[in-house]
């Protein structure tokens, strides 16, 4: 059964030639000036983990971003294949999803949910807040 080892929200990520996961800037809140807000640019990273009974099957994975009262304000799907071949009994797959310019109408709570197969398998939380004044 798929599952998601790792999400988070960070401002960068990349995987390097050894397959090693890079993550910078680390967040859960974000915070705006006025509303509505743009955020310029974040990334939302999870590593999936497939057993071995799952090499070589097909996998539907989707991303929303929920507002606090759960309303999809954006949605990704996509399907893929789990590798077949691999040293290791689980296999591990990184997935980097960079989001630029994304608004938000009012302060609040938000998520991430990531589903496989039409399952959420992990949200991950995080709040825009309005900046003090002063």
């Amino acid at each position: 059964m798929m599952e998601v080892a790792l999400a988070l929200l960070a401002d960068y990520a990349n995987v390097s030639q050894e397959g090693k996961l890079n993550v910078m800037g680390i967040f859960g809140r974000i915070w705006a000036k006025k509303f509505p807000a743009v955020h310029p640019e974040m990334r939302l990273v999870f590593t999936l983990e497939a057993g071995p009974a799952e090499r070589g099957t097909d996998k539907v994975i989707e991303v929303k971003l929920l507002d606090a009262d759960g309303h999809v304000l954006q949605h990704l799907k996509a399907q893929f294949v789990v590798p077949a071949e691999s040293p290791h009994p689980t296999i591990q797959i990184n997935q980097i999803l960079r989001f630029a310019t994304v608004p938000f109408e009012k302060p609040g709570d938000y998520a991430f949910s990531i589903l496989v197969g039409g399952d959420e398998k992990k949200r991950v939380p995080f709040s825009v807040e309005q900046l003090p004044e002063g």
